[in-house]
């Protein structure tokens, strides 16, 4: 809770200082995820409207049911 809020501070300065109205907050765990920092920390990127910075996912089709399995099994370890 407290890095996000600290996030979401740096955020706010940054809107104010260098004029952005968005921003993304990215935190990667992990290699596969795109970690080489081996630590916690969190990225608060200033976003502009023609800036060319692309944060790009594709996003998967699940099939009959899938996510409900996915969600029970979640759900077993929280």
């Amino acid at each position: 809770f407290a890095a996000m809020k600290a996030a979401k501070k740096v955020a706010r300065a940054l809107s104010l200082s260098v004029g952005n109205g968005s921003f993304n907050i990215v935190m990667n765990n992990g290699k596969d995820a795109g970690q080489i920092v081996n630590h916690a920390h969190i990225h608060v990127i200033p976003r502009f409207q023609k800036d060319r910075l692309r944060l790009k996912w594709s996003h998967l089709e699940y099939g009959n049911n899938e996510v409900n399995e996915y969600a029970e099994k979640i759900r077993k370890f929280i």
